[in-house]
């Protein structure tokens, strides 16, 4: 008998909440769900691991020992203990020229396999002693050590030696100094704190823990990181690590200057902060910056004295905040002044919009992108003539709603930098406006794809146009329009004029019109009417015959191609409508590999023992398992005439933006009149 859904989602619910830090144990299901708990849990392998972050899920399940080398002549051998909580694949030292011999777990036989082109063996959970050989006429350079292991002992001939661990996890072997004795080294630990509170809800702490090790490689717990009440969010460290139930960091460090960076969030909303040194190697001082919230409520910091970040080696990202120095008997208080934003700043947002045309001008897809920042409300509404489809803010798709009293419908944002991407659908062409949203913005740029056969002859409401009919015309265009025009006029007669000047509107900027042979025609015109008869009055009428003659045969090509056009509107342009199906990169089968390589090469180093934690699937959800997001219509991909219109200021919403479009057949016809 399978579950019902509600049953299994409120299981997952409850099983999902149950950790809420680092090492707290999942807690057992209610009576009614125990039945349950074992079916929920056999696909999750990871669940009794240790959680490194809250909001990533991350789970370290492998935690190394020290890694013990010894390096003779002929040969080496090595040992370390590992303690694994769920089933793991653990790297052993060494590689392909050197793959480690007679492998012994538990002082048990094991069967070395390849994982990810690198020695490793796949173990459940359990504390092991793994051992290991090699054998080699001469010693190599250096040795692969498993990625995250960082307690290494190094023995050449039975004398410890010095430990070289470069950043890629080779051990080498033979020191690049012609010195290789080992020379005595201070167990020395240099720590600078730097914590920035975020004026969230909830309350967010960021910590970035500058590390500076000589020495030994050693295990070390520094204290206090994380705060009491508070729970980390993301952690990342070069070097193991791990955050203790009481805040302290436990970190398996080698020499070397390492940063750590934790955020955590707070369970509550406190207004004092402290600091307590838990460890004679925690500074007896730390950095604390403030990033302030207007919109959310105004807060005066007290109890601390204020620093200058220019005076001090602070992180880059705290370097324009509020900043002071903390020791362990004074506290940060944040005196609460009022709440809420009284005068909001107006929203500043940008519109890029690509409208696509459909192929019967019945109606309009759009592809929206909004950026900026929203000071004041929580949402975005859409006009009720603009269909939201599908629609990505921030990175993550958004549910489409409609609220009570609205015509239209939106989404919620809930970040004030706002990045959004809707596609959406337009039905009438009389509904298109110059925004489509209930909302003002600072700068609209709109392009406009018109497919084969449509025209547009002159858009009102934006200030620039480019590629209409009348944004093509100057006053140069409109000059020599003028001039041969009035020559026509003079030379022959009004009706001769009124025909050259419908003429030259329907022609003037089509590829290929005969403009030069017009302009050399009724000059030569022009020049007959006033020459006296004589031997330059011969040439200049031979010169109009050839004119003619010329115009002829240009008239006579241009008209065949306004014809083909006419009849083939696809054949204006010399590309297919869809040419972005065609084009292909020069080589796609390196760029795959180069892919393939990278892939490889991030997930080696995620399934490396030690390395960075396993990462789950998050199963909260910001919507219920019965939300719909909708995914819209399709995103046209096709390019013909494209058109860019502009606004030089502000577009209010409702703004008018009216297109003067000729139909195919229209276009078609006045293609034959231009004939």
């Amino acid at each position: 008998m399978m579950p019902t859904p509600s049953i299994v989602v409120l299981l997952l619910l409850l099983l999902g909440s149950a950790v809420s830090a680092a090492n707290t144990p999942v807690k057992s299901a209610p009576p009614s769900l125990a039945e349950w708990q074992d079916w929920v849990l056999r696909d999750q392998l990871q669940q009794p691991c240790p959680r490194i972050a809250q909001q990533a899920l991350q789970r370290r399940c492998v935690w190394p020992g020290q890694l013990t080398v010894n390096i003779a002549s002929s040969g080496g051998s090595f040992s370390q203990h590992w303690q694994v909580l769920a089933d793991s694949w653990l790297t052993l030292p060494g590689d392909n020229k050197n793959w480690p011999q007679t492998v012994t777990l538990n002082k048990q036989p094991a069967a070395v396999l390849e994982y990810r082109g690198k020695p490793a063996l796949h173990l459940s959970a359990g504390n092991y002693t793994i051992k290991g050989q090699w054998h080699w006429q001469k010693a190599p350079q250096y040795i692969n050590v498993p990625a995250g292991t960082a307690l290494v002992k190094l023995n050449k001939n039975g004398q410890q030696a010095r430990v070289d661990l470069d950043a890629k996890g080779r051990l080498w072997l033979r020191s690049k100094s012609a010195t290789t004795e080992q020379k005595a080294q201070n167990n020395t630990v240099k720590l600078a704190v730097f914590r920035a509170i975020n004026d969230a809800i909830p309350l967010q702490l960021d910590t970035e823990l500058r590390l500076s090790v000589a020495g030994t490689p050693r295990e070390i717990t520094l204290g206090q990181l994380l705060p009491e009440n508070a729970e980390v969010l993301s952690f990342h460290s070069p070097l193991p690590a791990r955050v203790e139930p009481d805040g302290r960091l436990t970190i398996q460090a080698r020499a070397g200057q390492w940063v750590i960076r934790l955020r955590a969030r707070y369970l509550d909303q406190p207004s004092q902060f402290t600091m307590h040194k838990m460890d004679k190697d925690w500074p007896s001082q730390e950095i604390w910056s403030f990033r302030a919230a207007p919109h959310l409520r105004g807060v005066k910091p007290l109890g601390l004295p204020a620093i200058d970040p220019s005076q001090i080696d602070i992180p880059p990202r705290f370097a324009q905040l509020p900043t002071f120095l903390m020791s362990p008997n004074a506290s940060l208080e944040l005196q609460q002044q009022y709440r809420g934003d009284a005068s909001p700043a107006a929203n500043r947002l940008n519109l890029q919009r690509t409208l696509w045309l459909d192929l019967d001008g019945a109606g309009a897809t759009t592809k929206d992108i909004i950026r900026g920042t929203m000071s004041s409300g929580s949402r975005l509404h859409a006009s009720a003539a603009l269909q939201l489809g599908r629609v990505v803010a921030n990175g993550t798709p958004q549910l489409v709603t409609q609220m009570a009293g609205e015509a239209g419908t939106g989404i919620e944002i809930r970040q004030s930098q706002v990045d959004v991407e809707a596609i959406n659908r337009i039905d009438s062409l009389a509904d298109i406006s110059a925004n489509g949203w209930l909302h003002d913005f600072d700068n609209v740029e709109l392009t406009l794809q018109l497919p084969p056969g449509w025209q547009l002859w002159h858009a009102g409401g934006p200030d620039q146009v480019q590629q209409s009919w009348l944004s093509r015309w100057d006053l140069w265009d409109l000059f020599i329009c003028l001039l041969i025009v009035a020559a026509l006029l003079r030379t022959l007669s009004w009706r001769w004029a009124l025909i050259g000047a419908l003429t030259l509107a329907l022609t003037y900027h089509e590829s290929g019109s005969p403009l030069i042979s017009w302009v050399l025609l009724v000059a030569a015109l022009a020049l007959l009417n006033v020459l006296p008869s004589g031997k330059f009055k011969q040439l200049v009428t031979r010169s109009a015959y050839l004119a003619l003659t010329t115009l002829l045969i240009i008239i006579l090509a241009f008209s065949v191609q306004q014809i083909r056009r006419g009849l083939y509107p696809q054949l204006e342009k010399s590309r297919a409508i869809n040419a972005a199906h065609y084009q292909y990169p020069q080589a796609p089968l390196s760029k795959a590999k180069t892919r393939a390589k990278k892939a490889v090469a991030l997930m080696s180093t995620m399934d490396s023992a030690a390395s960075a934690p396993l990462v789950e699937e998050d199963i909260r959800q910001r919507y219920r398992p019965g939300d719909k997001v909708q995914t819209g219509p399709g995103e046209p991909d096709w390019r013909w005439q494209e058109i860019r219109l502009g606004w030089s200021g502000p577009v209010k919403v409702g703004e008018a933006l009216k297109l003067y479009l000729s139909p195919p057949l229209l276009t078609q016809l006045l293609k034959f009149v231009q004939v």
